[in-house]
């Protein structure tokens, strides 16, 4: 799995949600006060965490198992999607080619012709 180019609040709550654990216990993980993620996760896209933050968030996905990371890039996919997120296009550049349903703006995978 490819890193994450630039973690907000966003992205630590839908990592922390991918990894099943609490507040508390994914603050002490990151090395944060639980104070400062409810912070993280509360403001959104609107904060940043600090360098040394993003590279423990880094290092924690790098080395999560392989649930925790696609559970974390669906999460981040669907927000993207359901967001009109412009770097949605950059999430959903996995093994599949996602299209928007121009119906109801849902994600597709596209599925050659054939006999099923």
């Amino acid at each position: 799995m490819t890193g994450v180019a630039r973690w907000t609040g966003r992205e630590v709550k839908a990592f922390r949600l991918a990894t099943r654990m609490n507040g508390r216990d994914f603050a002490a993980e990151v090395g944060v006060s639980h104070r400062m993620l409810v912070k993280w996760e509360k403001r959104g896209e609107t904060i940043t965490p600090r360098a040394m933050y993003q590279s423990a968030l880094d290092t924690m996905l790098a080395v999560a198992g392989p649930a925790v990371q696609e559970r974390f890039a669906t999460l981040i996919t669907e927000q993207a999607a359901a967001a009109h997120d412009p770097r949605a296009e950059q999430l959903l550049r996995r093994e599949a080619q996602y299209v928007k349903s121009p119906v109801g703006g849902k994600l597709m995978v596209p599925v050659e012709e054939g006999i099923y």
